[in-house]
Formats: C-alpha cells, structure tokens, sequence
C-alpha cells in the first residue's frame, strides 16, 4: 500500500468529535486538510470570516490557498509553522506524518494575538475591494478569537501531541493494512500452490468445518469450494461416511501429528471411491493448533488392478497344482515305460551284438551295416531312457544338503574327460576352493553335462578353452562354465534347458537333448536358476545360481 492517505487509515468522524471537543474547550478553530489533494478532512470552529467572505471570493480565496501552501511547505515534523496569512488573520499548521510520508496538515486559525488589535481600516478595504457587505463583514471581524501567546502555546502543545497521537493510529492501522495485504497475498500463493496439486487437497479449522479446498479437490468431488466452506462433514456426506470422517479428525485432534488411512468417499454423483487419506494437523500464528490438511489419493482404479491381479494370481495357482499333478503324472509315466522297454532294448542289444561276432562272417556288407545300425540304436535308446529315468527320479528325490568342494569335482571330471578322448588338447582353466552348499551326487551331474558339453562343442576348436569359475552378480554368487566353442544364436536361450531341443545337428554333436533339461530340474531342486549366453561360433556360458 504505496498510495495511502489518512483517510484510508483512520475512522476521521471519531477525529472529527475529538476536534470539536477541542474546540469546545479551547476556543481555537481547527481543520485537517489532506496533503495530496487538498480535500477538507476535519473541520470545527472555522470563522464566519472565513468561510463566508474570504474563502467565497475567488480572488481572497487564492489568499487563503497562498496562506496553506507556504505553511505545507515550511512544515517540520514535531514543530508547527505560524504564518499570518495575506487576509490579515493568523495559521498555524503542524504536519501528519506517517511512516516518512506527509498525508495531512492540522491548521489552528484563524485568530488574532492579544495586544494585535486588527486594524478595521485595513479591513475596511478589503470588503470595498472584494466587494463585501462592510457592516456584515466587521461584524464578522469582531467575532473572531482573540488569544494570548501563552495560551495559544499551551495549545500548541495538546496539539502537539494529538498530531503524534492521531500519526501514531495512522501508522498502527497503515502496519496492520499492510499485514493484511500480505496476509492475503500469501494466501492467494498459497491458494495457487495448493491448486497446482494433482491430488484433492481440502483444510478444516479446530471445530471441524471446511475453510477451502483446491481445485482437484473441487473436480473430485464435484462441488465448487464456495459450496463446501464453512460446512461439516455431515453437511458434504452420508452420515456412515461422515461419523468415520469425525472420529478420525477427533484421533487427530486429540493426537496431533500426522495420520493416514484407508476410506471412502461418495462424490456427488453418487459413486464411491476407495481412497487413502493422508492428513496433518497444522498450528495458528500463536502456535496453537489451529486445524487439519488433507490429501486424498483415488486408489479406486488401483483396488480393481490388484483384485484382477489376485484373481489371475488365483489361477495360475490352480494351473499350476493341475500342472504339478500332471507332470507327476507323466514323470510316473516314463518311468513306467521306461522300465518296460529296458528289458526288450537290453535283449535286441544283446543279440545284435552276437550277430555281429558269431555270423559276421555270413553277412555281406549291407547286412552288417544294418546289425551295426541296429546296435547303435538301441544303444542310443538306451542312453537316452537311463536320461529319462534320471530325469524322473530327480524330480522325486530327496535333496541332501551339504558343505561341497566343486572345485575338486569339476577338475575330476575333466581328467576323465582327458582320459576318454586322449588325442583332445583343450585348455582348462578351474577357479579353486569353490565351495557350494548342495547336494554332492546331482551337484556332480551339473557339472558332468557342462564341462561335457563344453568339452563337446570345443573339440573341433583351435586353442580350445573351457573355464570354470563364480562371478557376483545383485549380491550373489553364480557359478559358470565358459567355452569357445560352437557357441549359439542367442535367441533360442530361453529353449536350451527343454527337454529334447537341439541347438545343433546330431550328426555335428550326438546327445540325447535331456542333459541341459537335468541341469534345469537339479538347479530348480535346489531353489535355484540356470540360464545362458552365447554367440553363434564363438562361445557360450552356462551360468547357474544356488540358494
């Protein structure tokens, strides 16, 4: 508030008695006059002489304005400027200043000085040359007051002191307007900070009423804010939701702070929404508690997700025992039928083999390429029902937990690979003093179908090169078998551990496709995962982790 005047800070009518008792008491004429326009603020007392002859002649009038403005312009806060003024008669003004700023002048007039008779020939002309009425007009000359310099000091100084006094209200009332227009300017940010929130806001004060909300809150719930200040809980809703609504502000109340929960709320369209509640207690400028803010967070659409997602959760779990129950189903099976065409498998094996050895000699080279076929068949079958029975009985088997130097036991099994293709070279690097807590048989089965199969898809590469060690990955130890082999298009990584899925012709590399399916079922026995990377000939790497 740059552009304040005293009648903006003060209530004048109680100026205005204050000024009339004045005169009662002391007989001296007193005005306020506002400094920026001139207008008359207050006014008792003034003298016939004045306002009905000089001040209704333009031209003594301009005598009169002469008089305020040499008074206005020699004005010193705390003092007053006495000027007797072209018209013959006595001012005195003494400045109104608030907060540095001139806003009104107090003038005591007009009046005469004991032993200053007023010269009547000197008034006599000015009534012929400004054309008054001279017996009207002496008339008026003989009434205005007359006073000693004593008394008119005595005066000054109450006036001295009301000035100071009325400045003081002004600069008191300027301070509280001012606060108030910040107050009301923080409010207004405030108001904008709150309306940017995307998420309803609403405040309360102590008794429970509504003072405003915001925006969001306002397209929420579907009332403007002026229809929701001022109201209770039980005036903006039903009164199940109301009464939880109050016993939660009464909690609050009761143990200021913060406080969040889950509820309701009925928008006036009728719907419900699930919401969480998210609110706090906030203090006056005293410090004293003063009321609640409030959040609400729609989580209506969330509650659907999460009762869709618990739904579909619910049938996978199904799935999955029908799943389980299948497969124990099935893996009963193949150890069922596995079981019965051993026997058959062992005998055909057996007796091609006597063909072979007892009547080669009978056989022309096309008959014996058909016994051999023969054999290698049912070997391969063999193989591959003894995988299976593996297989199944790995599924059902007891794991036994231990302390295991795996270590030790990937280094045996890469001597007995040494010793089974003697004429291999392959460089083999193995991490020692690996020690994994697992079951020490299948843990040997693991490492037995890596370390083969890396040997396996090396055996064709110059400069050969398995590895066997642990890297630390989210924290935690995993175990890997490396090689520069024949390696794999990364895309079918997900379909290596299938039972029976080939990355490679059998006629390149023979295996029945059930090793990679064992290492899958072992490392999920033990609570753990196995996946891989590779590249198309150039490598690839096993990794397997354990819980």
């Amino acid at each position: 508030m740059s552009d304040y005047r005293l009648s903006d800070l003060l209530d004048l009518t109680i100026v205005q008695k204050m000024a009339e008792a004045h005169y009662r008491a002391a007989g001296m004429p007193v005005g306020i006059i506002d400094a920026i326009d001139g207008s008359i603020l207050v006014g008792t007392g003034w003298q016939d002489l004045c306002v009905k002859f000089h001040r209704a002649n333009p031209v003594s009038l301009q005598r009169c304005r002469e008089s305020d403005n040499y008074i206005k312009d020699h004005l010193i806060v705390g003092d007053v400027c006495r000027y007797k003024c072209q018209n013959g008669l006595w001012d005195i003004g003494l400045p109104i200043v608030v907060a540095g700023r001139n806003v009104a002048t107090m003038f005591l007039g007009q009046f005469f000085y004991e032993g200053e008779a007023p010269d009547r020939d000197f008034f006599i002309q000015l009534a012929h040359e400004f054309g008054f009425d001279v017996d009207d007009y002496l008339a008026a000359l003989e009434r205005v007051p007359v006073f000693s310099r004593e008394k008119v000091d005595y005066i000054l100084e109450y006036d001295k002191a009301l000035v100071s006094f009325i400045a003081d209200l002004a600069g008191h009332s300027l301070l509280k307007t001012k606060a108030d227009e910040e107050i009301k300017r923080q409010a207004e940010f405030l108001q904008l900070l709150i309306d940017a929130m995307p998420y309803p806001v609403f405040y309360k004060d102590r008794q429970g009423r509504y003072l405003s909300c915001n925006s969001a809150f306002e397209r929420f719930y579907g009332k403007r804010r002026a229809q929701i200040a001022g109201k209770t809980v039980y005036e903006v809703a039903p009164k199940e939701l109301a009464d939880v609504y109050r016993q939660a502000d009464d909690e609050l109340f009761a143990h200021p702070g913060t406080q969040m929960y889950e509820g309701c709320v009925q928008t006036t369209d009728g719907v419900q929404h699930n919401v969480i509640f998210h609110k706090a207690t906030f203090e006056g400028p005293r410090g004293t508690l003063a009321g609640i803010i409030g959040a609400v967070d729609d989580i209506t659409e969330r509650k659907k997700t999460e009762e869709e997602i618990k739904r579909l959760n619910d049938n996978l779990l199904a799935r999955n025992e029908q799943l389980e129950f299948a497969n124990k189903e099935l893996e009963s099976f193949i150890y069922s039928v596995s079981h019965d065409l051993r026997g058959p498998l062992r005998a055909i094996s057996g007796f091609s083999e006597i063909i072979m050895k007892d009547v080669a000699d009978k056989l022309d080279e096309k008959g014996k390429r058909y016994i051999a076929s023969i054999h290698d068949g049912t070997e391969k079958m063999s193989r591959l029902i003894d995988d299976l029975l593996n297989l199944s009985r790995i599924s059902r088997q007891e794991i036994q937990r231990r302390e295991v130097n795996v270590s030790a036991i990937a280094a045996s099994i890469i001597n007995e690979l040494r010793e089974a293709h003697p004429g291999t070279s392959v460089e083999v690097d193995i991490k020692e003093g690996l020690i994994a807590v697992a079951d020490p048989g299948l843990i040997e089965v693991v490492l037995s179908n890596l370390l083969g199969n890396a040997w396996k898809f090396t055996a064709k590469t110059e400069q050969a090169r398995i590895e066997f060690g642990t890297v630390e990955q989210d924290g935690k130890i995993s175990y890997y078998v490396r090689d520069n082999g024949a390696g794999f298009n990364q895309k079918y990584a997900g379909k290596m551990f299938w039972p029976f899925h080939r990355l490679h012709s059998e006629a390149e590399f023979e295996g029945t496709g059930i090793g990679l399916a064992i290492v899958d079922r072992i490392i999920s026995r033990h609570g753990g995962k196995v996946w891989a990377e590779g590249i198309e000939g150039k490598g690839a790497t096993i990794y397997f982790a354990l819980t």
